[in-house]
């Protein structure tokens, strides 16, 4: 799916958003085995993506985000061998694209300052990163899409909107 995204920003497709998802991530038991596998799976094809957009020149007019519905919790449940965690709060998300800062935005994850129900606690509200990529790369006001007032995150090192 994504050899497909390259290829129709390759030849200019009008689009401004693709989407493509990759499904399995869902485990509460035998986790380690199939997270490897998956993150294996999205190392590469981003990687590969990455790369085709390089080779064409049009990396530097793309942004690529990843997104997760859930984080996980830090406990594991069931057997060494078959574990896995239960749905949590927080989670990550990567921004890839010639106008992002690289490194990590934020303090690493505290693994041992949990909210009461065992979910890690966020730093960064996941309407703060969807702001700034409205604000930033779109050219958007993020009030006229978002309710709360969101500190802005300083995600790009350009502000380049797309319109």
């Amino acid at each position: 799916r994504l050899a497909q995204v390259a290829t129709a920003i390759a030849h200019d497709l009008p689009t401004r958003v693709f989407w493509v998802s990759q499904a399995g991530y869902d485990t509460h038991s035998f986790q380690a085995k199939t997270h490897a596998h998956l993150l294996q799976e999205l190392d590469q094809g981003l990687h590969a993506l990455l790369e085709e957009l390089e080779s064409r020149d049009r990396l530097k007019d793309t942004l690529i985000m990843t997104m997760s519905e859930f984080g996980r919790r830090v406990a594991e449940n069931g057997s060494k061998d078959g574990a896995g965690t239960d749905h949590g709060l927080a989670s990550v998300q990567w921004l890839m694209g010639g106008h992002v800062k690289g490194g990590l935005l934020g303090p690493r994850p505290d693994l041992t300052n949990l909210d009461g129900n065992g979910n890690l606690r966020h730093v960064y509200d996941f309407r703060q990163v969807n702001g700034a990529v409205v604000r930033d790369w779109f050219g958007v006001n993020p009030k006229e899409l978002f309710t709360a007032d969101l500190q802005h995150l300083p995600i790009f090192a350009t502000t380049k909107a797309i319109r």
